[in-house]
């Protein structure tokens, strides 16, 4: 059933003032028009919705779950009107965040050929306020590595990437073609360990360390960038993605693959309740493309 809003609107109007008359003059028509267009709304709805009374009218029990639900209802019309009215005065875009090492551009590029109309904005995102930045709309879609802190936001998986291990240039194992976990021991490990958790269990730290000589005592840094310094200073070492590691590639570091870490899965991601057509037309896209370049 098809539900006439303006004509909802007439029917709200008349429940709240408890009479044609006055709803009429609230409402601006005139009352034989009012009178005709809800007994119109009640033909309808298949249902009474008020009955008369000498001091104006009273809901039925119709009318009243009727009222009940209509609010809400009108409430989200309403809404949707004044975003519309904000989009016709600002020009469309949308704001596409990346996570550190994550490049976007192929997709933001394949995006404004398919919609020349709509302006991208690329936004990087910290790996700390992913989860805030989606579900606060800072960004409409996001693209990062799982998981993703919030309720609320949807995870579409792309591709798993590598994770390597960044020494010293100059240290022994930066010469051989990969690693074992048993050659981190006697390491520091530069971030929470919570983050590998192949080599201590989450929550737990580094009292369950699962490489005996490997240590974190607290140390950690606050972005990568300074953390590579360390590891360059002969600090520690810093487990990290492959593509983040080739954006910091640097002559005094060595990054190796390491037998034994598991990869780390790129994402889209999106707020459910924020979803919309062009969000759609940017996860199809990183979908296509990336399954693409696995195929190919």
């Amino acid at each position: 059933m098809d539900i006439n809003l303006r004509k909802l609107r007439y029917f709200v109007a008349v429940a709240e003032c408890e009479g044609f008359r006055k709803a009429a003059n609230e409402l601006r028509v005139a009352q034989p028009a009012l009178t005709r267009q809800i007994r119109s709304f009640e033909g309808e709805m298949g249902a009474e919705l008020f009955t008369r009374t000498t001091h104006g009218v009273a809901l039925t029990e119709a009318g009243k779950q009727l009222l009940y639900e209509a609010e809400p209802l009108l409430a989200s019309a309403n809404a949707i009107r004044e975003r519309l009215a904000e989009l016709k005065n600002r020009p469309l875009r949308v704001t596409i965040g990346f996570a550190q090492g994550i490049s976007v551009a192929q997709f933001a590029r394949e995006f404004g050929r398919l919609y020349p109309h709509i302006e991208v904005d690329l936004v990087r995102v910290p790996e700390e306020q992913e989860g805030e930045s989606i579900l606060g709309g800072r960004v409409d879609v996001c693209f990062a590595r799982a998981p993703i802190a919030g309720d609320g936001v949807e995870l579409v998986p792309l591709f798993d990437e590598p994770r390597v291990v960044a020494l010293p240039y100059d240290h022994p194992l930066a010469h051989v073609d990969y690693l074992k976990l048993k050659d981190l021991a006697g390491f520091r490990l530069l971030q929470h360990p919570d983050s590998v958790p192949e080599i201590s269990t989450p929550g737990l730290g580094p009292r369950v360390a699962r490489i005996p000589g490997l240590n974190w005592r607290g140390f950690s840094v606050p972005n990568v960038e300074e953390a590579l310094e360390h590891v360059a200073a002969e600090h520690g070492i810093l487990i990290l993605p492959l593509s983040t590691a080739e954006t910091y590639s640097r002559s005094d570091l060595a990054f190796k693959p390491v037998r034994g870490l598991r990869s780390c899965t790129v994402v889209v991601a999106y707020a459910r309740d924020r979803f919309t057509h062009h969000v759609g037309a940017v996860v199809d896209i990183a979908l296509r493309q990336t399954q693409h370049a696995i195929t190919v």
